[in-house]
């Protein structure tokens, strides 16, 4: 999938590949712009205040409101959701998401805890706390938009690589005799199917037999970058949200720039 930014002059080029939770595509350029902006600077939702009524269990209050706060939230989509401008704004159906939390400590007579249905926890089965018969927990919390500094990051790993580059010498091809060790050198599939699930493990270069026929290196301009999701956002849709946020910064740093010319 091309893509790019023609009027800045930014040659990005991606090629995506969607997994279940995870995408993984190619960029040319500004990646570590883009892996820092992935964890710290993407709109997401998450608990940010704690109510609670009553709470029996033997873990305290501070320590349970730190556990909710960390669970990340899948919502249906955050751009629905308002931003508050202060801590001090009224909670809102528009800038707030409601959750509650209730168990009365016997089996069979819960009160419903998270809903199942969405807004909920990205893993429903997370495990809070591990009440004994008869603790009471009742509790309410209060679900926000911020950033990923400010809360917690929407991606679960946002890692990047450099794309490998193995170089045979055509003038001095593997004998046959020696095609099957030196395909076994290498990760499965990358002598037929190219190089770029290999991991340059240098396996090779431990053979002087074998070593002499290739040459190990990494295209220093090709990145490949590994992002998965942990929250409300589908893992396709997050270079996106990166990318309307670099446009904001660009856009912030422009309007200064011809501020300071005036």
């Amino acid at each position: 999938m091309p893509f790019g930014w023609p009027s800045l002059g930014l040659p990005w080029k991606l090629q995506v590949k969607i997994q279940k939770l995870s995408i993984e595509f190619d960029l040319v350029a500004g990646e570590r712009a883009l892996r820092r902006i992935l964890i710290a600077e993407v709109l997401t939702v998450g608990v940010e205040y704690v109510y609670v009524w009553n709470n029996t269990s033997v873990m305290v209050d501070e320590v349970f409101s730190h556990r909710l706060g960390l669970i990340p939230l899948n919502v249906v989509d955050p751009a629905l959701l308002g931003i508050k401008s202060s801590p001090n704004d009224q909670a809102t159906d528009r800038n707030t998401i409601v959750f509650k939390l209730q168990f009365d400590g016997y089996p069979g007579r819960a009160g419903g805890g998270f809903s199942a249905r969405p807004p909920a926890p990205t893993i429903p089965e997370t495990v809070l706390v591990k009440p004994r018969p008869g603790q009471v927990i009742e509790m309410e919390t209060h679900a926000v938009k911020g950033v990923g500094k400010d809360k917690f990051s929407t991606v679960a790993t946002a890692s990047y690589r450099l794309l490998p580059h193995v170089i045979l010498d055509e003038a001095n091809p593997v004998p046959p005799h020696l095609a099957t060790r030196f395909r076994d050198c290498f990760s499965p599939g990358v002598i037929k199917r190219g190089v770029r699930g290999e991991t340059i493990g240098r396996e090779v270069l431990r053979h002087p037999d074998l070593a002499k026929y290739v040459k190990l290196a990494r295209v220093r301009d090709h990145f490949i970058l590994n992002v998965g999701s942990e929250g409300p956002y589908e893992s396709q849709r997050l270079p996106l949200e990166v990318i309307r946020v670099m446009r904001e910064k660009i856009s912030t740093l422009k309007s200064a720039a011809e501020a300071l010319r005036t």
